[in-house]
């Protein structure tokens, strides 16, 4: 690794880095043909400020040759290709500690006959469904590491997975479906909906780690007998609660339902983690503001004209008095309103250049009795020429990067801009087990490819022993996304090349990954093997 200083505003030593754990971490996917995702996870630090305050913002260099950009993809198609979520991320067992069920064990092992109150049903249906989210953690963190880490590790995490499931299952699941007839049928739905879940993503996520183990080399057969062993168990139990759970059919319709039921199980355990937002258009706002004001500058203007034409009528000449209050009085008419109307117009364009389109509040259920919220967030679009963009965005664009031909007169720039706060002191004692909050962020570039030509273009050219040949050659485009997030510590600058055509989305090219360039407040320190 070498570090390479580009700029520097003052002769001081560069600080520290911050961690990993602290930085706010992106990270871009081609979700589907014509969506792009990009996930970003903002760390919550209990001893850190009462307020988070995170600036997010995309810059997509978008070629000329599709089209003015304010008409291809003007500002309300854009919003409404937006899919935009936040999420506490699911809890690591490790720290959440598996005690969280305690509580629901004991009640299943010596209750029998006693009611549960609907608070104590709400809070063993949060433990649950937080538990099968941490599980399903678990073998992501696994299935990530796979090639990472030593076998020795990776086997302990998955026999702790094993032992963490069987206890789920032994002081849980088996008492639960003994329990018919008292027990809650809300709590016993979603039990019996979260062990569907478990066995789920233990059956999909080691079958395919176990194919990827069986494609390595031969030294990882301890690992691979282990994740053999677990597979086989768990076929086994999932034959068992065949009547419980769906596991699909031979026809196509069963792995339709199979699929959807899958994301539905997802959705629903996950549930607890989600944190609801409700976006507001700040036009009207803005609106109405100016409007006041410029119905107030044509007050003003009336005022002065009416004293005018009360002066005017103290005078002696009475032909002349005549004259000047009708006069005046058209006047009063006429501009009144012009004033009015061309003010409200002036502050209005010049307003909506430095204020929010939309401003949203992120809240939870779990906070609703006490009226708080999260946080907030606020969301801005504007279209701006490449050679306006800031030098560091600038920078970065062209660091690493085809060599392209006069790049910033063959483009123009759609600047989205994401200006988030978060209650951080409040998200700790609320939920002193969050650790950070996941956003996800997709936008769709379907208006982007109206104006694309076919994918495939006929090429002439010249073999030396065939002559004039004709060759199918692809015809894409490159739309070029740049992601700058900012936080009070630290600033990190990423670049993604979408390969595009007529059909879609081609392929997502990482350019410049998150931690290769991270900005200091008083330098521009870049760290990569350039």
């Amino acid at each position: 690794m070498k570090t390479l200083v580009l700029a520097h505003t003052h002769d001081i030593p560069l600080p520290p880095a911050p961690s990993r754990e602290q930085q706010a971490a992106v990270k871009a996917y081609r979700h589907d043909q014509t969506q792009i995702e990009v996930d970003l996870l903002y760390p919550i630090n209990s001893t850190g400020a009462e307020q988070k305050k995170i600036k997010a913002e995309l810059f997509f260099y978008v070629p000329n040759s599709l089209g003015e950009l304010s008409k291809v993809c003007d500002k309300s198609q854009f919003y409404r290709g937006i899919t935009n979520y936040f999420r506490f991320k699911s809890p690591d067992l490790k720290r959440l500690n598996i005690n969280i069920l305690s509580d629901l064990k004991d009640y299943l092992r010596v209750a029998k006959q006693v009611a549960l109150s609907s608070d104590e049903v709400s809070r063993y249906s949060k433990e649950v469904r937080l538990f099968a989210s941490g599980l399903n953690r678990m073998l992501k963190d696994i299935q990530q590491n796979l090639g990472n880490h030593h076998d020795s590790q990776l086997l302990d995490e998955l026999l702790g997975l094993q032992a963490d499931v069987t206890w789920f299952r032994d002081h849980i699941v088996d008492p639960l479906r003994q329990a018919r007839l008292w027990l809650p049928k809300d709590l016993r739905k979603i039990v019996l909906l979260c062990d569907e879940y478990i066995s789920n993503r233990i059956h999909y996520s080691l079958s395919q780690e176990f194919k990827t183990l069986k494609s390595m080399a031969g030294e990882r057969s301890k690992l691979s007998r282990s994740m053999l062993e677990i597979l086989k168990s768990e076929a086994d139990y999932r034959k068992s609660m065949n009547k419980v759970f769906f596991l699909g059919g031979d026809e196509p319709s069963d792995r339709e339902y199979l699929s959807y039921r899958d994301s539905l199980l997802k959705k629903h355990v996950s549930r607890p983690l989600y944190i609801e937002s409700n976006r507001r258009a700040q036009g009207s706002v803005y609106r109405n503001m100016v409007a006041a004001f410029g119905a107030a500058l044509a007050a003003c203007w009336t005022t002065v004209m009416e004293l005018k034409v009360y002066r005017e009528s103290l005078g002696e000449d009475i032909g002349l008095e005549f004259f000047m209050v009708v006069a005046i009085g058209i006047l009063i008419y006429v501009f009144k309103d012009r004033i009015k109307d061309l003010s409200k117009e002036y502050f209005n364009e010049k307003l909506k250049k430095h204020l929010p389109d939309y401003k949203s509040d992120l809240t939870h259920p779990d906070l609703r009795s006490r009226g708080n919220r999260l946080g907030f967030y606020e969301e801005c679009l504007r279209y701006i020429k490449s050679d306006r963009v800031p030098d560091d965005i600038k920078f970065v664009r062209k660091l690493k990067g085809r060599r392209d031909i006069e790049s910033h007169h063959l483009e123009s720039v759609i600047h989205y801009e994401k200006k988030i706060c978060l209650e951080q002191k409040l998200i700790c004692e609320a939920w002193p087990d969050a650790h950070s909050i996941k956003e996800v962020f997709r936008f769709n570039l379907h208006d982007l490819l109206r104006n694309l030509a076919d994918p495939l273009k006929n090429l002439t050219v010249f073999d030396v022993e065939d002559g004039p040949v004709d060759l199918g050659v692809p015809r894409n485009y490159h739309i070029n996304m740049v992601i700058r997030v900012s936080t009070d510590e630290d600033m990190n600058i990423l670049h993604y090349r979408a390969v595009i055509n007529k059909t879609g989305i081609l392929r997502l090219e990482e350019v410049v990954s998150f931690g290769e360039i991270q900005v200091d407040h008083d330098w521009w320190e870049v760290v990569s093997n350039l």
